[in-house]
């Protein structure tokens, strides 16, 4: 039997270097020799040729590589007269380091400055609650929000781009700060995707949310400004 103390099978996990952990083979003739294991993208790949793990091995800790594809983690025994075990699997496993990009176009505000999404470079993980996205470039002073959904759009929107599908969920306007007087882009906005928002939307590991911010900006056509668009796939 295989298990993992660090991923869940066919979960989201934010870290690609996993454990497998094995229950130990026996054999009563000429011994165990060793096992052979390896990870690939097959549910169903038997390992052979040389042992890569010696016989007293229970555990296994990898790196494996940053991706959206479903890995298996395959162990076959063999014993000192060169027999083969049935093969034991694990996985799917999901180990995505780098799921957060950015996309779309930003609507030009009315003083010329482009406002600008991006993050606080944490990953997306819902157990710890503290992935937040985030804009610059905006006008001082101005009432804003996020609004995010499950899919991307790039649709003709208030003179600019909507760049998330919908339906779509808004979150509460925020002020953008900024300097105190006059008109300028020293505003910001931030929201904290935190385990209780996520819980109250049932938004889960797996999930790839789409977000852009929505701005004030009275003198621009529409009175609205609009961000570029960050994509996001949440983890465990």
């Amino acid at each position: 039997m295989l298990s993992s103390p660090t991923h869940t099978i066919g979960v989201q996990s934010c870290s690609t270097s996993v454990t497998i952990n094995w229950s130990p083979s026996t054999d009563a003739d000429s011994g165990i020799a060793g096992y052979a294991g390896n990870w690939d993208t097959s549910p169903s790949t038997d390992p052979a040729g040389s042992l890569n793990y010696g016989a007293g091995s229970v555990s296994s800790t990898v790196s494996i590589t940053s991706s959206n594809a479903a890995r298996y983690f395959h162990l076959r025994a063999r014993d000192n007269a060169g027999n083969w075990a049935a093969t034991r699997h694990y996985g799917p496993v999901y180990a995505n380091a780098a799921s957060v990009l950015t996309y779309c176009t930003a609507k030009t505000n009315s003083l010329g400055c482009v406002p600008t999404i991006g993050t606080n470079g944490v990953m997306p993980d819902k157990s710890n609650g503290n992935f937040r996205v985030t804009c610059t470039n905006v006008l001082n002073q101005k009432a804003g929000l996020l609004f995010w959904g499950y899919g991307s759009s790039a649709t003709a929107f208030q003179g600019g781009f909507k760049c998330v599908a919908n339906p779509t969920v808004r979150t509460p306007s925020v002020g953008s700060g900024g300097n105190t007087t006059g008109n300028s882009c020293t505003g910001s906005y931030g929201f904290t995707f935190t385990t209780a928002y996520m819980n109250s939307l049932g938004i889960v590991p797996g999930d790839t949310i789409y977000a852009q911010w929505w701005t004030r900006d009275p003198a621009a056509p529409f009175t609205t400004g609009l961000s570029n668009a960050v994509q996001f796939t949440v983890c465990q």
